[in-house]
């Protein structure tokens, strides 16, 4: 969990419903943290508070996966203008499938040369 002044990232496969989220991504746009928390039947809470430990002041949900276990990562790459853009999956079949659409994620949101910054595996 590292700090980025912006981000761009496209919803962890699923949307809100009256369900608890496996895994869950939580972004501050006004310091540039991120938290994430995953294998967990709270993982919207625990991303949140992890966003705060990490630096956040008032994260906001960026995405999260409801019913679906698998592999997940969070790739993050620079924009033309000097900005940060991010890509995040969760709920894979393979670690490589996760890595390959982060990436792809972070590059059309605007990333260039994007880098896995962080993976999991939520097996629960």
């Amino acid at each position: 969990m590292k700090k980025f002044s912006f981000l761009f990232i496209l919803p962890l496969l699923c949307c809100h419903l009256h369900l608890s989220a496996q895994s869950a991504v939580y972004f501050c746009s006004e310091t540039g943290y991120y938290g994430y928390c995953y294998g967990s039947s709270d993982a919207e809470n625990c991303a949140y508070k992890n966003c705060l430990r990490e630096g956040g002041k008032s994260p906001r949900i960026i995405g999260s996966v409801i019913r679906r276990k698998g592999y997940g990562a969070i790739a993050v790459g620079k924009t033309a203008n000097g900005g940060n853009a991010i890509g995040a999956v969760g709920g894979q079949s393979t670690q490589e499938q996760a890595d390959l659409l982060a990436k792809n994620y972070c590059i059309q949101y605007g990333g260039q040369s994007p880098y896995i910054d962080a993976r999991f595996f939520d097996r629960q």
